[in-house]
């Protein structure tokens, strides 16, 4: 028996420890900065909007609003009828929505990304169905023993039977949530597409309470439909030792599915073997490789439909190297040329938005926007306009551009909107409740490393409560006491409420700290307080 046991983390890192995935890689179980009616988490994996809401998912749960962005409403399985762990897909048709979550799980010695379930709601969140990760039905095979003993083993591959064309193929069982995580969802109006590492390509014709298994190109063919199963379907009936012409994330890297988006009858599935394309539901396809077309790399973790001014559709796909000639980047598909373009080559990215021309990306190195395709600005670092916000994160986890000029980013360090292309933001973020306490500074530990990367830099977030004309001072100190830094000293505060400094584990001289545990001390008029923190580097 193999145990598995179930981790709690604090939040969503940026990690990339599991290697098929591109986004916050470390999935948090529930906020403990977090409430019912505010963001309910800092690091913003995914935005999607509806008819009425704009709905964001975290590593801690759910948010939604209905007034751009005035306020929240947030969901979490302290609250609701959702699951534990951290958004990793969402889709949204009206006032129906599905989350898909994710934990990490410790297997042994080894963590892997566990699939949790998808909470779905039919009335914009004032009901939750929680419905189990998508997979197939464990079957045991029972051998026996010379005394009539049995021995049971599920450890075996075991087949189900697809039907496609009038043919009956094989696909191998999938029945534990662990590296079956819900990498996309998308919703074409009558079916719900769900992708997978293990799990593959599914699809539901019942808003998820059912799935079906998909079929996608085996890795050394270029296309999937009926006349190819008529040439191939001796060598399919002969293929009972070798199961080549099967459903098997295992034996295909084009079975391996991370990224799907869906319209209508067509379809795209990006894979860790190359992008392919329907115009059936699902039924046929058309597959594309590095080694088959211009594409920039086979591994495609994230996808988009842009609808250009002049009717041209172009589709995006978010590429990573899987070695040989492959280049990390970004590939487009023109559909009247029927030819894909690569562009931003040894960049990483997560998502897309499109608004025209228009086409943002958003990734590792930030957010970037091009109207032609091939040539891209960066923005700048966020900031509020007074600069009493920032937002400590080099990465854009996400990104949805609005009729109304708006663009909203999610970080893992929050959420930014503006509407004059970055020249403003209005910053949103999780706030850390000081619950009684006057001081508090997270993450902690810290990492200078790691934590809230921004132009190469930790910070270690540092928020306190003090009255509007109070002076304040803010220093680190290290565990025999001595000063190692001062972060403000004697500074006015302008309103009454929550404050907010950082620091970048760096003393007073610019060199960064060594690892331990430091002190910071407030002094807000005549009280001192005190927190502690430990550092790693």
């Amino acid at each position: 028996m193999v145990m598995v046991v179930f981790v709690t983390l604090s939040g969503l890192s940026i990690s990339t420890a599991f290697g098929q995935l591109m986004r916050p890689s470390t999935y948090g179980m529930m906020a403990g900065d977090s409430t019912l009616s505010g963001l309910i988490g800092t690091g913003i994996s995914d935005i999607k909007e509806s008819s009425n809401a704009i709905w964001l998912g975290s590593g801690h749960g759910i948010s939604k609003t209905t007034d751009d962005g005035e306020t929240f409403r947030s969901f979490s399985r302290q609250f609701s009828n959702i699951s534990y762990g951290g958004v990793s897909a969402m889709a949204v048709q009206g006032d129906t929505a599905w989350f898909a979550f994710a934990i990490d799980s410790l297997v042994g010695e080894e963590t892997m990304q566990t699939g949790t379930g998808i909470a779905r709601t039919l009335d914009g969140g004032q009901n939750w169905t929680l419905l189990p990760q998508p997979m197939d039905s464990l079957r045991w095979i029972y051998e026996w023993n010379s005394d009539h003993t049995a021995i049971v083993d599920s450890s075996s591959e075991v087949y189900s039977s697809i039907h496609l064309f009038g043919q009956v193929l094989d696909a191998v069982d999938v029945v534990t949530p662990i590296k079956n995580v819900t990498f996309d969802l998308a919703f074409d109006g009558k079916r719900l597409w769900a992708s997978s590492f293990a799990g593959g390509l599914r699809k539901s014709y019942d808003l998820g309470d059912t799935w079906e298994r998909v079929l996608l190109p085996w890795d050394d063919y270029t296309e999937l439909d009926s006349l190819l199963l008529v040439n191939l379907q001796s060598e399919i009936i002969a293929d009972s030792s070798s199961h080549y012409f099967v459903i098997d994330p295992v034996l295909h890297l084009n079975h391996r599915v991370f990224s799907v988006i869906a319209w209508g009858d067509t379809i795209w599935a990006g894979s860790a073997g190359g992008a392919n394309f329907s115009r059936d539901g699902g039924r046929s396809w058309k597959h594309y490789s590095s080694s088959t077309s211009n594409m920039s790399g086979n591994w495609i973790v994230a996808m988009h439909r842009q609808n250009r001014n002049d009717g041209s559709t172009v589709i995006w796909a978010s590429t990573v190297t899987t070695g040989g000639s492959e280049v990390t980047g970004l590939s487009y598909f023109r559909e009247d040329e029927k030819y894909w373009y690569t562009t931003m080559p040894n960049k990483r990215f997560h998502n897309f938005a499109s608004s025209g021309v228009a086409i943002y990306a958003a990734g590792e190195d930030g957010l970037f926007k091009s109207k032609d395709g091939d040539h891209f600005a960066v923005f700048p670092p966020i900031q509020s306009a007074d600069g009493s916000s920032n937002i400590f994160s080099d990465a854009a986890y996400s990104v949805l551009v609005r009729d109304d000029g708006g663009v909203w980013v999610g970080t893992g360090d929050g959420l930014a909107i503006t509407y004059n292309e970055g020249l403003t933001w209005q910053i949103e973020k999780a706030q850390a409740q000081l619950s009684g306490q006057t001081l508090i500074a997270f993450p902690n530990p810290f990492y200078p490393s790691l934590s809230k990367q921004l132009n190469n830099e930790g910070h270690l977030i540092i928020q306190y409560d003090a009255l509007v004309g109070q002076s304040t001072t803010v220093k680190i100190f290290d565990w025999v006491m001595s000063e190692v830094a001062t972060l403000q000293d004697g500074n006015s505060i302008a309103s009454s409420g929550s404050q907010e400094i950082y620091w970048t584990g760096r003393n007073s001289a610019g060199q960064l700290v060594s690892n331990g545990t430091y002190f910071v001390q407030l002094k807000a008029g005549d009280d001192i307080s005190w927190t502690k923190v430990m550092v790693i580097n």
